[in-house]
């Protein structure tokens, strides 16, 4: 699993953006989060490849990030 923060959320449009450990920023959509998430928030999850790009799946809500810059 990677670890992230969500710097990114519209709820009108369904998706929501994570930087990651790699400074590498990962979609997803809000009907994959697993709990309840708000900016700011350190998440854990998988990513899976698609035509698009890279996803966050499975998308967990966990300790603050160490990484707080987004």
């Amino acid at each position: 699993m990677r670890i992230g923060l969500i710097i990114r959320i519209e709820t009108e449009g369904g998706f929501g953006v994570i930087k990651d450990e790699n400074d590498q920023h990962i979609s997803f959509h809000l009907a994959d989060l697993a709990t309840e998430v708000s900016l700011g928030d350190g998440v854990w999850f998988e990513i899976i490849l698609t035509q698009a790009g890279l996803k966050a799946m499975i998308i967990q809500n966990g300790e603050k990030s160490k990484h707080e810059k987004a």
